[in-house]
Protein backbone atom coordinates (compact mmCIF):
# COMPACT_ATOMS: atom_id res chain seq x y z
CA UNK A 1 0.00 0.00 0.00
CA UNK A 2 1.50 3.30 -1.05
CA UNK A 3 1.47 6.30 1.25
CA UNK A 4 1.26 9.75 -0.31
CA UNK A 5 3.48 12.39 1.20
CA UNK A 6 3.43 16.12 0.83
CA UNK A 7 6.72 17.14 -0.74
CA UNK A 8 8.30 20.18 0.87
CA UNK A 9 10.51 22.14 -1.51
CA UNK A 10 12.47 25.02 0.07
CA UNK A 11 13.60 26.09 -3.40
CA UNK A 12 10.04 26.33 -4.68
CA UNK A 13 8.97 28.32 -1.62
CA UNK A 14 11.89 30.69 -2.14
CA UNK A 15 10.92 31.18 -5.77
CA UNK A 16 7.31 31.86 -4.79
CA UNK A 17 8.40 34.44 -2.24
CA UNK A 18 10.65 36.10 -4.82
CA UNK A 19 7.76 36.32 -7.28
CA UNK A 20 5.48 37.80 -4.65
CA UNK A 21 8.10 40.37 -3.65
CA UNK A 22 8.72 41.18 -7.30
CA UNK A 23 5.05 42.04 -7.74
CA UNK A 24 5.01 44.23 -4.64
CA UNK A 25 8.24 45.98 -5.61
CA UNK A 26 6.79 46.63 -9.05
CA UNK A 27 3.75 48.24 -7.47
CA UNK A 28 6.10 50.42 -5.39
CA UNK A 29 7.83 51.57 -8.58
CA UNK A 30 4.49 52.27 -10.26
CA UNK A 31 3.33 54.42 -7.36
CA UNK A 32 6.63 56.31 -7.21
CA UNK A 33 6.17 57.01 -10.93
CA UNK A 34 2.69 58.42 -10.17
CA UNK A 35 0.65 55.59 -11.66
CA UNK A 36 -2.95 56.77 -11.39
CA UNK A 37 -4.72 53.40 -11.32
CA UNK A 38 -3.64 49.98 -10.13
CA UNK A 39 -4.89 46.45 -10.69
CA UNK A 40 -3.50 42.97 -10.23
CA UNK A 41 -3.31 42.58 -14.02
CA UNK A 42 -1.47 45.88 -14.53
CA UNK A 43 1.11 45.06 -11.86
CA UNK A 44 1.61 41.57 -13.31
CA UNK A 45 2.18 42.95 -16.80
CA UNK A 46 4.70 45.51 -15.55
CA UNK A 47 6.52 42.83 -13.53
CA UNK A 48 6.60 40.37 -16.47
CA UNK A 49 4.62 37.85 -14.45
CA UNK A 50 1.59 36.05 -15.84
CA UNK A 51 -1.73 37.43 -14.68
CA UNK A 52 -2.80 33.96 -13.64
CA UNK A 53 0.24 33.64 -11.39
CA UNK A 54 -0.31 37.11 -9.91
CA UNK A 55 -3.87 36.23 -8.97
CA UNK A 56 -2.60 33.22 -7.02
CA UNK A 57 -0.84 35.64 -4.69
CA UNK A 58 -3.43 38.41 -4.78
CA UNK A 59 -6.91 37.15 -5.74
CA UNK A 60 -8.38 40.66 -5.47
CA UNK A 61 -7.15 44.24 -5.70
CA UNK A 62 -7.94 44.63 -2.01
CA UNK A 63 -5.63 41.71 -1.20
CA UNK A 64 -2.91 43.38 -3.27
CA UNK A 65 -3.40 46.69 -1.44
CA UNK A 66 -3.29 45.05 2.00
CA UNK A 67 -0.14 43.12 1.08
CA UNK A 68 1.48 46.28 -0.28
CA UNK A 69 0.72 48.28 2.87
CA UNK A 70 2.32 45.55 4.99
CA UNK A 71 5.25 45.26 2.58
CA UNK A 72 6.03 48.97 2.48
CA UNK A 73 5.86 49.15 6.26
CA UNK A 74 8.44 46.38 6.53
CA UNK A 75 10.63 47.94 3.85
CA UNK A 76 10.54 51.27 5.63
CA UNK A 77 11.36 49.55 8.92
CA UNK A 78 8.46 51.52 10.34
CA UNK A 79 7.14 50.56 13.79
CA UNK A 80 4.12 48.32 13.98
CA UNK A 81 0.74 49.95 14.48
CA UNK A 82 -0.01 47.41 17.21
CA UNK A 83 1.23 49.61 20.02
CA UNK A 84 0.76 50.47 23.65
CA UNK A 85 0.09 54.09 24.55
CA UNK A 86 3.36 54.19 26.48
CA UNK A 87 5.16 53.54 23.16
CA UNK A 88 3.37 56.30 21.27
CA UNK A 89 6.32 58.70 21.10
CA UNK A 90 8.68 56.00 19.85
CA UNK A 91 6.13 55.01 17.20
CA UNK A 92 5.67 58.59 16.03
CA UNK A 93 9.37 59.44 15.79
CA UNK A 94 10.10 56.15 14.04
CA UNK A 95 7.39 56.82 11.47
CA UNK A 96 8.67 60.33 10.76
CA UNK A 97 12.16 59.00 10.12
CA UNK A 98 10.77 56.36 7.76
CA UNK A 99 8.74 59.02 5.92
CA UNK A 100 11.94 60.96 5.26
CA UNK A 101 13.65 57.88 3.85
CA UNK A 102 10.79 57.35 1.39
CA UNK A 103 9.83 60.93 0.64
CA UNK A 104 9.56 60.48 -3.14
CA UNK A 105 7.10 57.61 -2.78
CA UNK A 106 4.92 59.47 -0.28
CA UNK A 107 4.79 62.61 -2.37
CA UNK A 108 4.01 60.73 -5.57
CA UNK A 109 1.27 58.67 -3.96
CA UNK A 110 -0.59 61.84 -3.02
CA UNK A 111 -0.99 62.87 -6.64
CA UNK A 112 -2.87 59.79 -7.80
CA UNK A 113 -6.12 57.94 -7.31
CA UNK A 114 -4.13 54.78 -6.66
CA UNK A 115 -2.24 56.40 -3.81
CA UNK A 116 -5.49 57.68 -2.33
CA UNK A 117 -6.99 54.19 -2.45
CA UNK A 118 -3.98 52.70 -0.70
CA UNK A 119 -4.02 55.33 2.04
CA UNK A 120 -7.76 55.05 2.59
CA UNK A 121 -7.52 51.33 3.31
CA UNK A 122 -4.43 51.77 5.47
CA UNK A 123 -5.99 54.61 7.45
CA UNK A 124 -9.06 52.52 8.26
CA UNK A 125 -6.82 49.85 9.80
CA UNK A 126 -4.95 52.49 11.77
CA UNK A 127 -8.16 54.00 13.17
CA UNK A 128 -9.28 50.58 14.42
CA UNK A 129 -5.91 49.94 16.04
CA UNK A 130 -5.79 53.32 17.78
CA UNK A 131 -9.31 52.80 19.13
CA UNK A 132 -8.37 49.33 20.40
CA UNK A 133 -5.23 50.62 22.07
CA UNK A 134 -6.97 53.55 23.77
CA UNK A 135 -9.79 51.34 25.06
CA UNK A 136 -7.26 48.90 26.52
CA UNK A 137 -5.28 51.74 28.11
CA UNK A 138 -8.19 53.75 29.51
CA UNK A 139 -11.30 51.55 29.65
CA UNK A 140 -13.13 53.94 32.01
CA UNK A 141 -12.71 56.88 29.66
CA UNK A 142 -15.87 57.83 27.79
CA UNK A 143 -16.22 56.66 24.20
CA UNK A 144 -16.53 60.18 22.76
CA UNK A 145 -13.47 61.33 24.68
CA UNK A 146 -11.52 58.35 23.32
CA UNK A 147 -12.63 59.28 19.81
CA UNK A 148 -11.41 62.85 20.30
CA UNK A 149 -8.04 61.74 21.61
CA UNK A 150 -7.73 59.07 18.93
CA UNK A 151 -8.43 61.60 16.19
CA UNK A 152 -5.69 63.89 17.51
CA UNK A 153 -3.20 61.03 17.80
CA UNK A 154 -3.93 59.82 14.27
CA UNK A 155 -3.45 63.25 12.74
CA UNK A 156 -0.46 64.38 14.79
CA UNK A 157 1.92 61.86 13.30
CA UNK A 158 0.43 60.94 9.96
CA UNK A 159 2.37 61.54 6.77
CA UNK A 160 0.10 64.51 6.01
CA UNK A 161 1.29 66.25 9.18
CA UNK A 162 4.89 65.43 8.33
CA UNK A 163 4.59 66.93 4.83
CA UNK A 164 2.88 70.01 6.23
CA UNK A 165 5.78 70.55 8.62
CA UNK A 166 8.20 70.36 5.70
CA UNK A 167 6.29 72.35 3.11
CA UNK A 168 4.25 74.86 5.13
CA UNK A 169 6.61 75.46 8.02
CA UNK A 170 10.01 74.85 6.46
CA UNK A 171 11.19 72.39 9.10
CA UNK A 172 14.02 70.00 8.43
CA UNK A 173 13.57 66.26 8.77
CA UNK A 174 15.25 66.24 12.18
CA UNK A 175 13.11 69.16 13.32
CA UNK A 176 9.92 67.31 12.38
CA UNK A 177 11.03 64.38 14.53
CA UNK A 178 11.68 66.72 17.44
CA UNK A 179 8.29 68.39 16.93
CA UNK A 180 6.33 65.15 16.83
CA UNK A 181 8.16 63.92 19.93
CA UNK A 182 7.04 67.03 21.82
CA UNK A 183 3.47 66.70 20.52
CA UNK A 184 3.04 63.03 21.37
CA UNK A 185 4.55 63.45 24.82
CA UNK A 186 2.00 66.21 25.48
CA UNK A 187 -0.87 64.03 24.22
CA UNK A 188 0.20 61.08 26.37
CA UNK A 189 0.50 63.32 29.45
CA UNK A 190 -3.01 64.68 28.86
CA UNK A 191 -4.36 61.20 28.22
CA UNK A 192 -2.84 59.97 31.49
CA UNK A 193 -4.56 62.81 33.35
CA UNK A 194 -7.89 62.01 31.68
CA UNK A 195 -7.45 58.34 32.54
CA UNK A 196 -6.85 59.10 36.22
CA UNK A 197 -9.88 61.40 36.38
CA UNK A 198 -12.14 58.84 34.69
CA UNK A 199 -11.01 56.13 37.11
CA UNK A 200 -11.65 58.42 40.08
CA UNK A 201 -15.12 59.24 38.77
CA UNK A 202 -15.88 55.55 38.24
CA UNK A 203 -14.80 54.70 41.80
CA UNK A 204 -16.93 57.53 43.16
CA UNK A 205 -19.96 56.27 41.22
CA UNK A 206 -19.42 52.73 42.48
CA UNK A 207 -19.10 53.98 46.07
CA UNK A 208 -22.29 56.02 45.72
CA UNK A 209 -24.22 53.02 44.35
CA UNK A 210 -23.05 50.83 47.23
CA UNK A 211 -24.10 53.49 49.73
CA UNK A 212 -27.57 53.71 48.21
CA UNK A 213 -27.94 49.93 48.34
CA UNK A 214 -26.75 49.86 51.94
Amino acid sequence: MSVSRNYHSPLREEQMEQTRERLLETLTEMLAASADEISVAAVAERANVSVRTAYRYFPTKEALIDAFNAYIGQRMHSPTWTFDVEQLTELATGLFRSFAQNERLFRASRRTNAGHELRKRRKADQVREIQRSLKAYAPKLGERKRLQIGAVIHNVFGSEAWLAMLDNWGLTGDETVEAVRWATEAVVAKLEAEKIESEKADKADNKARKSRKG
